[in-house]
């Protein structure tokens, strides 16, 4: 257990280890995933102010030049300090290295990401347009020229489904797509009140749900792609929706198999009672009345204990309600 003062980034390695950047403490630490516990796994950018902020882990399949998969990518964010790129491993503590020389190219730089060939960076240059740069072999920067400026970009991942850039601006409020071929540029989702939202967006590796941070919402907002037309299979009733989409949007899912009711009842509904056979149902449980047994509430205790052979008999009637009701639907079934 310990503090994190400033944590800005989360990268989690394919055997599901957290780590966590703290840019106050200028820390990286490890922690096994669902362990309380952590440790300090680098320490040493330099001796002054380093401030950590959005990492990224090379995956297996990377086929790039600037690091191995496995390895990962670091932003040093340069309050009172050099703006930097480090280089470090997810297996073995400390051995960090400077990828990126602070040459006056970047200003505030925030997060970084990787796929399978490439890596790019947001750079959110304070009071000037921000700018994403693809990383090149000894950490060279290449501008990708956006095809309309971004006010202040935080947050930065690739889509996994076409390999667009989706950017968090903060300046903006908004989330938007980049194609890091032509640096065309569209908006995704608006409103977003993300400031400070440092390295704050993600994807799921399926690339259906984007989430993003908010901080000045104290909110974690979870988008979801919802045309299912590529991937009938994942489209039960067949709405042209994703089922999880579906559900989100109100759709009963009792026994929580990420498939609406609806689709399980045509082979899932014994007693066609409307309800999925597999759903929870919720067991009997004795009425506890709790009183307080001070003289001041003889009254209310008189009352109460005058009216139990009432309460008994609503409860029989219920009870026997509920059989008559299963009796009958179990007929029907049967006929």
């Amino acid at each position: 257990r310990g503090q994190l003062y400033r944590p800005k980034g989360v990268a989690v390695d394919k055997t599901r280890r957290i780590f966590v950047s703290d840019s106050y403490t200028g820390v990286i630490y490890r922690s096994p995933f669902g362990s309380t516990g952590r440790e300090t796994w680098v320490t040493g950018f330099h001796s002054g102010d380093d401030d950590p902020m959005g990492m990224a882990i090379a995956p297996s399949g990377y086929g790039g030049s600037v690091i191995s998969p496995g390895e990962a990518l670091v932003m040093d964010g340069g309050y009172n300090g050099p703006d930097e790129i480090w280089r470090w491993s997810s297996t073995v503590a400390e051995g960090e290295f400077l990828l990126h020389v602070d040459d006056g190219t970047l200003v505030e730089a925030t997060d970084i990401t990787i796929n399978s060939s490439s890596i790019h960076i947001v750079d959110g240059a304070e009071t000037a347009p921000g700018q994403v740069y693809l990383v090149g072999e000894a950490g060279a920067l290449t501008l990708l020229a956006t095809s309309e400026p971004l006010a202040d970009p935080l947050g930065i991942v690739y889509d996994p489904e076409n390999g667009d850039l989706l950017i968090l601006d903060q300046g903006d409020d908004r989330v938007v797509r980049v194609d890091p071929a032509t640096g065309e540029t569209e908006i995704v989702a608006t409103g977003i009140m993300s400031d400070y939202g440092w390295a704050g967006i993600d994807i799921t590796p399926d690339g259906r749900r984007l989430i993003v941070s908010a901080y000045d919402d104290d909110a974690i907002y979870v988008f979801g792609r919802c045309d299912a037309t590529a991937q009938p299979e994942l489209d039960c009733d067949g709405n042209g929706i994703y089922d999880i989409c579906d559900i989100a949007d109100g759709a009963p899912d009792c026994n929580r198999n990420g498939r609406p009711d609806d689709c399980d009842l045509v082979d899932n509904d014994c007693n066609l009672d409307g309800v999925p056979d597999d759903c929870p149902i919720c067991p009997a449980v004795e009425i506890v009345f709790i009183l307080d047994t001070s003289t001041s509430m003889d009254d209310e205790a008189a009352v109460l204990c005058s009216s139990m052979t009432h309460i008994i008999s609503i409860l029989e009637s219920d009870d026997q309600e509920s059989g008559e009701n299963l009796r009958t639907n179990r007929g029907e079934a049967e006929g």
